[in-house]
Formats: structure tokens, sequence, C-alpha cells
């Protein structure tokens, strides 16, 4: 076996990672749309309509106005490349699922040619296959959401393998700033690149160090530039998730565990579940002192590996060291993300820990590689592969990842919103009210509320839902919640109080063709077919063909029924 590899061409090794890469994933590219890949992508209608202009011009996401995008993140290129492949598929997801494999394979095998930098060809390959394979890994390649992922790194190894090159002049320097402007214009995570590169020159390019250090800066000030001058997309403190909240304290308790869940990540990746929203406020045996104990422990066995490595190999650990620190630093909230734990952003530091784990077997490597390490190996390689094929299957849909997840994971409010979500449009009311109300009592988060309240109006509890509205639009401008209230005000017959709701919502959102929809059903019910007429015109003018629906309805003179 290691003979084929020291002879083998980047072309078969490149065949390699993708035959595995296919093997492992094939049967995920037909799933299907999951999770807030509904928000992000099909209920985004700039996705659907490919607008190139706003994916520059605002933030990332849709909020109801069909007239700019906004949000709190500024990502173009995620939103170009998605939109664009949206529509090449004709609205289905496999095209998509497809480009994002077809990424991550050469992601790996770009890793390969890094790890080829410092460590022999078999361990470079080992190393590129493990993270090919990585259950850690299965979230950013299978999450249609985290394209942005696979996106970034993409654009950002190339640029760092670029920068290793002995002779760099303009034209290569405008490439690889091109190509980390790319990186953070995909998902600003791509800014870990910007640092990378500079330790990555000063350890093995040295010579390019000055000339490299412009390529960063200038990628930097251009993302500035775009993002706050152009699109304007500023800094929110909406707070969304429980981590958002904490104070100082609660978030210095929870870091412990925050660094041993990617340590646990990397090391046992068995127990996987999306939607982590846990805090540590109150520190126990289990949540905060074990954690650090395993920090400790693991501190302790990276300074033994520095003491032990000399040359290439002391780069190469400082190189990858880098790598965890900065990836681990990044989601350590101290800058507060929508989330406590996200296996999607170990898409960037696991890079570090494959790198170090390099350095530790070349470190203490064995002279004689015999029949029993290889199979040790090779059985390494087909349980991560095992573990990983079985995690694709919980992303087949909506329901079956919520189902699984929220098992693993009892406390988490997003796992029981989107399990109670699922329940509801398939009609199982009931049930889905005990997981909204479960996730309500874990956070009260606007989306569950809001989707309580229409569980309520299902189940006949009219003023129940009513009251559950009003409580999700105090707790901050949400366009869906806007226009759910509205029509159950239409349909409890509440007129008086719809058409003030309205007003104030179309203040709020006036280029939102579904409200316009609700206006004219609204008019028409209470014998304005006029004004009724005109608002279904002006819903067709915001979203060509909304409107013919009611239209053709009031042209029939028949009932409009929400």
């Amino acid at each position: 076996m290691i003979g084929w590899i020291t002879k083998a061409t980047r072309i078969q090794i490149l065949s390699l990672f993708f035959g595995i890469g296919f093997a492992l994933y094939f049967i995920s590219l037909f799933n299907g749309f999951v999770a807030d890949d509904n928000v992000y992508v099909v209920g985004n209608p700039f996705i659907e309509h490919f607008n190139l202009p706003a994916f520059f011009l605002g933030s990332s996401y849709y909020s109801g106005d069909i007239t700019q995008l906004a949000g709190i993140y500024y990502k173009p290129l995620f939103t170009l490349v998605t939109s664009l492949l949206y529509n090449l598929s004709g609205g289905t997801p496999f095209l998509i699922h497809l480009v994002q494999l077809i990424i991550h394979c050469t992601n790996s095998f770009l890793l390969f040619l890094l790890f080829s930098k410092f460590f022999s060809k078999p361990l470079s390959l080992f190393l590129g296959i493990l993270f090919l394979i990585h259950p850690g890994n299965v979230e950013s390649v299978v999450y249609i959401a985290d394209l942005q992922d696979v996106l970034f790194f993409l654009f950002g190894s190339i640029a760092l393998l670029l920068a290793l090159s002995e002779e760099i002049k303009w034209v290569k320097g405008i490439i690889i700033t091109t190509l980390l402007l790319a990186a953070i214009l995909s998902k600003e995570t791509g800014a870990l690149f910007l640092p990378i590169i500079l330790v990555l020159a000063w350890l093995k390019n040295r010579k390019n160090f000055q000339l490299i250090c412009f390529f960063p800066g200038t990628a930097f000030v251009i993302y500035f530039f775009l993002r706050f001058a152009v699109a304007h997309v500023f800094i929110n403190k909406h707070i969304i998730a429980p981590i958002m909240a904490a104070s100082l304290s609660i978030k210095l308790m929870t870091l412990p565990k925050i660094i041993y869940s990617y340590i646990l990540l990397f090391f046992f990746p068995f127990k996987l579940s999306w939607g982590q929203h846990w805090i540590i406020a109150s520190p126990t045996l289990s949540n905060f002192y074990f954690p650090v104990l395993i920090i400790i422990i693991v501190i302790t066995g990276l300074i033994i590996l520095f003491i032990k490595t000399r040359g290439k190999l002391r780069n190469a650990f400082l190189f990858f060291l880098s790598m965890s620190i900065v990836g681990l630093a990044l989601h350590a909230q101290f800058i507060p993300l929508d989330f406590t734990f996200a296996e999607r952003w170990f898409y960037f530091p696991v890079v570090g820990f494959v790198g170090l784990l390099g350095v530790g077997i070349e470190t203490f490597h064995i002279k004689k590689v015999n029949h029993t390490i290889n199979y040790a190996i090779v059985f390494l390689l087909l349980l991560l592969f095992v573990r990983s094929f079985v995690r694709t299957l919980d992303w087949k849909d909506d329901y079956t990842l919520a189902k699984h997840d929220s098992q693993v994971d009892t406390a988490s409010f997003a796992l029981e919103n989107n399990l109670g979500f699922e329940l509801m449009k398939q009609g199982i009311y009931k049930e889905a009210r005990t997981h909204l109300e479960k996730s309500i009592t874990l956070y009260p988060d606007q989306t569950a509320v809001n989707n309580l309240a229409f569980t309520y109006s299902k189940l006949g509890e009219k003023e129940k839902s009513l009251v559950m509205y009003k409580k999700a639009l105090g707790m901050g401008d949400f366009y869906l919640t806007e226009q759910n209230y509205i029509a159950e005000l239409i349909k409890q017959k509440k007129y008086t109080e719809a058409k003030a709701e309205l007003q104030k919502a179309l203040g709020k959102y006036p280029n939102n063709p579904k409200l316009w929809l609700l206006a004219a059903a609204l008019e028409y019910t209470t014998g304005n077919t006029t004004n009724a007429i005109s608002a279904a015109e002006h819903a067709n003018a915001l979203s060509p063909g909304i409107g013919n629906f009611i239209l053709l309805k009031i042209q029939n003179k028949e009932s409009i029924t929400l």
C-alpha cells in the first residue's frame, strides 16, 4: 500500500479522493432541503429569481421586503452560487448537493497538497482522507445552508498554496488577494485565512513575507468597503439564542465545554446533533471540571510535542496549532453567535487538529510500519466512514433530522421547534403542540412562538392563538408572524383589528407581496371589491402572478378561504 501511494500521481490521488467522497456521500445527493435551507433558500425570492445586484447591495437573507435582502450577514458569493445552482436545477436540491460534494472532495485534495509541504506523501494522504471522511464534517457537506463553509475554504486553501510559491509577482498577488476576498465574501469566517496566510508565509516563505502581507490587508479593506459603504450591512445585536444573552461570567464557564466539545468531536465523533444551544450557568463535574481537566491534558500533550519537534516539524506544529487556535477562538463566543456549538464550525479548525495529529505521528514515528499498523489505519478510516455514512442518513429531510437529533440533545429549543414544525406540517397538531411548548419552555424563541400560535389555531384554540401571535410580535419584527397574525384575524372575522394590524405591517414591509394579498382578501371579504383588485394587482407588480388566484376569485365572485 505504501509503495503504491509513493508512486501514485496527483491525478490518481485526486481520483481516489473523489471515489471515496462519492462512495460516502452518494445517497445524500438525494436529500431534501433541511432546517435553515427552508429560510435561506426555498423561502428566499431573491434566490428563486437570481437577483444579482441585490446579492452585493444588501445582506444575505429575505426578511419580508421583496426589493432588498436584509439581516446581519454579508456573504454575497454564497447567495449568488446558491441561486445559480437552485435555478439551474429547477428549484431542486440535487445540483447544490452535488456541487457541495465536489467542492469538499477538492478541498480534501488541496489539503493533501498542503500536508505534503510538511509530511511524507503516505501520511499526507492519510490526513487528507481523514478530513474527507471525518463525521464532524458531514454537516458542512450535506447541509445546503453550509455551502458557504466548503466554498470559503476552497478559495482560502488555494490562496494558501499559492502563497508558498517560490516567486510571487503582482499578477499572482492579485490572484491571492482575489481568492482571499472571495473567501470572506462566501462567509465571514473566510477572514480566518488572513492571519493564517501570514503565519504560513513567515514559516515557509519568509523571503516573500513583506509582499504577502499586502494581500490579506487589501482583501480586508475591499470587503470592509463593500459591506459597510456599499451594502450598509452593520452589526445587529438582536438576541436569538441563549448564549447571545449570557453574561461574561456564564460565557467563561461555558468556554471549557465548548473547547472540550470540539476535542470530543475530533476523537470520538459519535454523538452528533444539529442545534446545540446549551450554556453552563453553574459548574458541575461533568459540564465544567472534567472539560477543564481534558483541556489541561491536551495542552500538556501539545507542550511535550512542541519540545520534541525540530526544524520542518516545528514549523508544521506552529502552523497547525495556529489554525486550531484561530478557528476555535472565533467560535469561543467572545463574539456571540447564533449557536453555542455547531459541527459546521469545525470545518476550519479540524485542519489544525488533523495537522497536529500528523506532527505527532511524524515525531513519534515507528521505524517499521508493519501489517498490523496498516490494518489498524484501514479499520480506523472504515469506522469513521461508516459513522459518517450513517450521519448522512439523518439529514434525509427535516423530520428525520429533528426526530433523531432531539433524542440525542434533549435540551435543544431549536430541535424541539423544528420537530414541532414538521409535525405541524403533517397535520399532527397535538404532538406538534407538545414539542413547541417544550421549545418555548427551554427558550422563548420568536419562531417557536409563531409556530405554536398557528398550531393553537388548528386545534381550535382561537384566543390562545391570538395571544401567542401578539407575544411573538412583542419579541421583535418578523414578517411571517405579521402575515400569520393578520390571516388569523381575518379567519376569526376580526376585520377591524385585521385592518389596523395590516396598516402597521405594510408600514414596516411596504414591498411584501403576501401582505398585499392579505389586503386584497380582507378588502374583498369586507365588500370593497375595487380596493381588493387594486391590492391584488399591487401584489402582482411586486411578484408577477402571485395575485392572479385572488383576481380569479373576484372575477368568479367566489369566497376566499385562508
